[in-house]
């Protein structure tokens, strides 16, 4: 069983984070009969003191840890959002470990905090995280996390992608087929994207495809994808779900037609300055700077763990494109 979090003393005291943090600390103005009570229920249900907290005030290092689902690591986005994540953290004297395995045990965990982003349900790696105690900030929705100590970051996808296939409707784009990723669970990002598209087309009454790739696609699987909306003939815009997987298409039609279809396109991109072909609307996530907020939200989170639990949102840009 999982050491108790502030946030969980407090839940079960009745009393405030702040409070809980302070009478384990031996600061603030906490009645003594407060202050005791808190320690031995804490003392009882095997809380351990937060050493990332201690050593951030004291400016001492400490290891962060950053762990990104298996199956979608190797995509372009998050290069970015790592170097955004270790700037960040390196700023503030704190190292950056990249976990790739599930440790021997939950106590095994040699950091002063996790960062999570776009892991799995049933990865035993983000269960043993979960598990750790230590404290922990996820970038992206968690399905399989209802604990009210995980902190999170993330964008507002349904908003963003309708706010895009506006735009692609105003730019000509009025009967789009998507290019998602392989389903995951129901929060994924790239499941968000593809409920948003499907809504979108109910509303406006027309007949949705949706063609499923894999993360990192062949060039053959995901020329047989383009080979399908071409010969349905009936869609007139494309939207792409992740940046690599719209470059990569255009390469491909240009290299096989010398031309791209006349298509109104748009596309989710990394950053502004990494768009390498023309498209008609932009989502841009700027991936380096979600990197750096969530970064900074779990330094804010081990520093005062009463802030633990908190819900940011990071700001996505829909633009017109060249």
């Amino acid at each position: 069983m999982a050491a108790p979090t502030i946030p969980e003393i407090a839940k079960e005291l009745g009393l405030s984070n702040t409070t809980v943090a302070d009478a384990l600390r031996g600061t603030g103005r906490v009645a003594t009969s407060t202050r005791e009570r808190v320690k031995r229920y804490a003392e009882s249900a095997g809380y351990r003191a937060n050493r990332s907290a201690r050593q951030l005030r004291t400016g001492s290092a400490e290891a962060v840890g950053l762990y990104i689902g298996s199956d979608v690591r190797n995509m372009p986005f998050y290069m970015p959002f790592t170097f955004g994540v270790m700037e960040e953290l390196a700023n503030r004297g704190l190292d950056t470990t990249l976990i790739s395995h599930a440790p021997a045990n939950s106590t095994a965990v040699q950091v002063g905090g996790l960062l999570v982003i776009d892991a799995l349900p049933d990865d035993p790696v983000l269960e043993s995280l979960l598990r750790s105690g230590v404290p922990l900030v996820s970038a992206g929705r968690l399905a399989s996390a209802d604990s009210p100590a995980i902190s999170s970051i993330s964008i507002d996808y349904p908003s963003t992608i309708k706010a895009a296939f506006d735009l692609l409707d105003a730019k000509g784009g009025h009967r789009p087929a998507l290019l998602a990723p392989e389903p995951r669970d129901p929060l994924a990002w790239s499941e968000q994207i593809v409920a948003t598209y499907h809504a979108v087309c109910s509303e406006r009454g027309v007949r949705p495809l949706v063609l499923r790739l894999p993360s990192y696609a062949t060039n053959e699987r995901l020329r047989e994808a383009l080979d399908t909306v071409q010969a349905d003939g009936s869609f007139d815009s494309l939207f792409f779900s992740w940046q690599d997987i719209a470059d990569r298409s255009h390469a491909l039609l240009l290299d096989r037609q010398g031309e791209v279809p006349t298509w109104a396109t748009a596309t989710l991109i990394d950053s502004r300055v990494d768009t390498h072909y023309p498209y008609d609307v932009l989502v841009n996530l700027d991936a380096r700077r979600f990197g750096v907020s969530a970064a900074e939200l779990l330094a804010t989170v081990m520093e005062r763990p009463e802030e633990a639990g908190s819900h940011l949102t990071h700001p996505a840009q829909v633009t017109s494109g060249s």
